[in-house]
C-alpha cells in the first residue's frame, strides 16, 4: 500500500524530541512492506537531509520568506493551553497551501490512505483532501489538538466535519475520546492506540547506570527518581516537587533528576529553591532523544505526575521507561492507566496530590524487590504488546474494519 502521513511536527535534527513518534510510526509502516511518504510544513531550522530520513519526506512552503515559517514543531502553544497570537495570522496560509500542495502530492502518489497526526491543523487539511479525492482518512488525536477544539470556537466548528470525514479515529487516552465525542465525534469510529518505542533500542543496560551516575556524582547508594517532560501545566511537575519534603521526612537517600524545559521553568526552579530542595534535585535541561536511554537506565523509578486539565494523552516517555525495565509512579489520568497496571508494573495515584505521590514513591524506595519485579513486568508488557509494527498494523486493521 501507499501510505501518506501528515504531520506538523517531525524531528528536525539528530536528537530532536519533537515528533519522534511520527517518524517511528512511519518507519513501522515501511517495515510492514508499505510505501510511506511524510508530508509536513517547511521550517527554517530543519537540518536533516532526505538521505538521513528512513522514509520519503516532503515539506511545503506557505509563505514567501524562509524565516516566516515558524508554525508547528512544538512552537505554537503557550503552556500547551492556548495558541500564540501569531498563529492566527499565519495558520490560514499554512492550511490553504497545505491543501493545495497535498492535492498535488495525492494526484502523484495515489495513496491508499492518509494518516493525519493531530486533528489540528492536518486533521482538517486531510479531511478536505479526503472529501475531494475520496481517499480514506485516519486521524490520531494526541492531546494538544483536543485542547484547541475545546478552547477556540473556530476549531470547535470544524471538529464534527473532521471526524465525520475520517474513516478511523484514534486516541491514546479515554479523556481524549470522551472530549471529542462531546464535540460530535462518533465513539464507534475510535480505537485506543498507544504510541510506543523501539524495545530493541530502549532496553535495560546496567553499564549505563553506573557510568551516568558517576558523571553526575550520584552515589550508588542513592535511589534515582526520574522525570522527563516539558515544563507545562499538564505534566504536573509542580506536584512532584511538592511531594519531595514528605519523602525527606522519612528518608533522604534519593535524588530527583529532571529532564526537559519550557514555559514554567523559572516557576519550577523557584519552588525547588523555596522548599530548600536544591540538594535533592538535578536539572539537566533538554536532552537529545538519542541520549534518553542513558538516563532511563541510570534511574530506579520513573515518575509521571500528569494532571487531567489541560487534557492530554499518554506520554511516550512512560512507555520508554517501562521498556527500559523501570517501575512507574503515575497519576490515574492522561492515558496512564492504559499501560500502568497498579501493583503490577507501577503504582497509580490521584492527580494533584503531593502526599499520595510521596506515599507511592516511598513504597518503592522502601522495597527494591518490588521495584525489580514491577520493572520486569513493565518491560515484558512493552515487548509483547506495544512494539511499533504492531501499532502500525492496528491502524491498518482499524481502517479495514470500519
Amino acid at each position: 500500500m501507499n501510505i501518506l502521513v501528515l504531520t506538523h511536527t517531525f524531528p528536525r535534527y539528530d536528537g530532536d524530541m519533537a515528533g519522534i513518534f511520527v517518524e517511528e510510526l512511519s518507519i513501522a509502516y515501511k517495515k510492514l512492506g508499505h510505501n510511506v511518504t511524510v508530508f509536513a510544513p517547511y521550517i527554517y531550522d530543519f537540518k536533516r537531509n532526505n538521505d538521513e530520513i528512513p522514509v520519503k519526506f516532503v515539506m511545503y512552503k506557505y509563505l514567501p520568506f524562509k524565516k516566516w515559517h515558524i508554525l508547528g514543531y512544538s512552537r505554537v502553544m503557550m503552556l500547551d493551553q492556548k495558541l500564540k497570537i501569531v498563529n492566527f495570522i499565519l495558520a490560514p496560509f499554512l492550511i490553504f497551501f497545505g491543501i493545495v500542495n497535498l492535492l498535488v502530492l495525492v494526484k502523484k502518489l495515489r495513496p491508499d490512505f492518509i494518516h493525519a497526526q493531530w486533528g489540528i491543523p492536518f486533521g482538517f487539511i486531510g479531511a478536505v483532501v479526503s472529501l475531494i479525492t475520496g481517499i480514506p482518512l485516519a486521524i490520531s488525536f494526541l492531546g494538544s489538538d483536543v485542547q484547541l477544539f475545546r478552547v477556540y470556537a473556530i476549531f470547535k466548528l470544524t471538529a464534527k466535519f473532521i471526524c465525520n470525514q475520517a474513516k478511523l479515529l484514534t486516541a491514546n487516552s479515554r479523556e481524549l475520546i470522551d472530549a471529542m465525542a462531546a464535540l460530535g465525534a462518533s465513539p464507534a469510529k475510535f480505537r485506543t492506540i498507544i504510541y510506543s518505542c523501539d524495545p530493541d533500542k530502549f532496553k535495560p543496560n546496567n553499564d549505563l547506570r553506573v557510568r551516568e551516575r558517576t558523571k553526575l556524582n550520584i552515589p550508588e547508594t542513592s535511589t534515582v527518581l526520574l522525570f522527563i517532560g516539558r515544563f507545562v501545566p499538564k505534566k504536573g511537575l509542580e506536584y512532584l516537587i511538592r511531594a519531595l519534603p514528605y519523602i525527606i521526612n522519612e528518608r533522604d537517600d534519593f535524588v530527583l533528576v529532571i529532564i526537559g524545559g519550557g514555559d514554567l521553568e523559572n516557576r519550577i526552579k523557584g519552588i525547588v529553591k523555596e522548599l530548600n530542595l536544591e540538594k535533592y534535585v538535578i536539572f539537566l535541561g533538554i536532552v537529545p532523544t538519542k541520549d534518553l536511554i542513558l538516563y532511563y537506565n541510570m534511574s530506579d523509578i520513573f515518575i509521571t505526575p500528569a494532571v487531567k486539565e489541560p487534557i492530554d494523552g499518554l506520554n511516550v516517555v512512560v512507555v520508554e521507561a517501562m521498556s527500559c525495565g523501570k517501575p512507574v509512579v503515575a497519576t490515574n489520568v492522561s492515558g496512564n492507566p492504559l499501560i500502568v497496571k497498579d501493583g503490577e508494573n507501577g503504582l497509580l495515584v490521584d492527580e494533584k496530590d503531593p502526599m499520595a505521590l510521596s506515599k507511592a514513591i516511598l513504597k518503592m524506595l522502601n522495597n527494591p524487590e518490588l521495584r525489580k519485579k514491577m520493572g520486569e513486568s513493565g518491560r515484558d508488557y512493552v515487548v509483547k504488546l506495544l512494539n511499533w509494527t504492531k501499532i502500525a498494523d492496528e491502524v491498518i486493521s482499524g481502517l479495514n474494519h470500519q
